[in-house]
């Protein structure tokens, strides 16, 4: 059984772009990592955060079109009913732990490059003692952020218990918060500083004549190369604020299985305390699902 939408036409058009933006964000992100090798950037860190960030976002391509294709194909009972597929994939764990992943990169390339720019003389440049901190910081904060919603997914199998219930709720609330919002804002204003502090410095040096040959060049070119990390970190950004609405709003807009829709998942993880006639999810409204949700 599926969900009925008053506007097949459109959802065709939302589904062609769906796939059309994760294909193109996911070559798109192959090929930056690839041409990663052939851009001289001469800050370790930052290179191996570009990397990791654009791995990072082909995963998350990958993840949203497998859970596209999972909202349309019959997932066998059995593996539905499983712990581990709960706990990982119908409680949108491995979804959100991209997502950290990507935005915790972010937030430490955010970092790094206003460090390295506003802050230049403390800046650990050569220290892999930093770009192991980093990595480790990024890893063991994504891990702490998402590993709740497995734990939460996994007691909630069970009859619903309500303790459970309100801290899914809170976590929900910080992850939302906290997790994305908070560090995407301030990710942002970062680099915008980091930007006008570029610009200010070339309307202040202005153009060096007595060495306006190669070192001049040379200079230019990690300003360049700065102010360009700069601008995609920003993009990127904006990049996937858009691809997590989308992906919000598809749980609420497409035909999906009955058996994966919203409220029957929030059903069987205990969040739902109500079930319609003849256990019609998919017929519950926006109203039902705030009520079961904050009611």
């Amino acid at each position: 059984m599926y969900v009925k939408d008053d506007i097949p036409q459109l959802a065709i058009v939302k589904g062609v772009v769906i796939w059309f933006v994760a294909v193109v964000g996911l070559l798109a992100n192959v090929i930056g990592f690839i041409l990663m090798f052939q851009v001289e950037i001469n800050f370790p860190a930052t290179r191996l955060l570009l990397r990791h960030q654009f791995v990072c976002d082909a995963v998350g391509c990958v993840v949203v079109l497998a859970y596209w294709i999972s909202f349309y194909i019959d997932v066998p009972l059995a593996l539905l009913q499983g712990t581990a597929f709960a706990a990982l994939w119908s409680s949108y764990y491995t979804f959100w732990f991209v997502v950290v992943l990507s935005s915790a990169t972010l937030a430490m390339l955010s970092l790094d490059r206003f460090w390295a720019v506003v802050l230049f003389r403390t800046y650990p440049r050569d220290s892999k003692y930093y770009t192991t901190f980093l990595m480790v910081a990024i890893w063991t904060y994504t891990v702490l952020v998402t590993s709740p919603t497995a734990i939460i997914a996994y007691y909630t199998r069970n009859p619903p218990n309500y303790s459970i219930i309100l801290i899914s709720r809170v976590h929900a609330v910080f992850v939302l918060v906290f997790a994305y919002l908070t560090p995407g804002i301030i990710i942002c204003l970062l680099q915008v500083k980091v930007i006008m502090v570029l610009r200010k410095l070339r309307k202040i040096n202005g153009p060096d004549k007595n060495n306006y040959g190669r070192k001049q060049s040379t200079t230019d070119g990690v300003d360049s190369n700065v102010n360009a990390i700069s601008i995609g970190i920003i993009a990127m950004i904006v990049t996937n604020d858009f691809a997590l609405v989308r992906l919000t709003e598809l749980r609420f807009t497409f035909p999906i299985p009955s058996y994966f829709t919203i409220p029957y998942a929030m059903t069987k993880l205990g969040i739902f305390h109500n079930v319609t006639k003849n256990n019609s999810y998919g017929d519950l409204s926006a109203t039902d699902i705030l009520d079961n949700l904050f009611g």
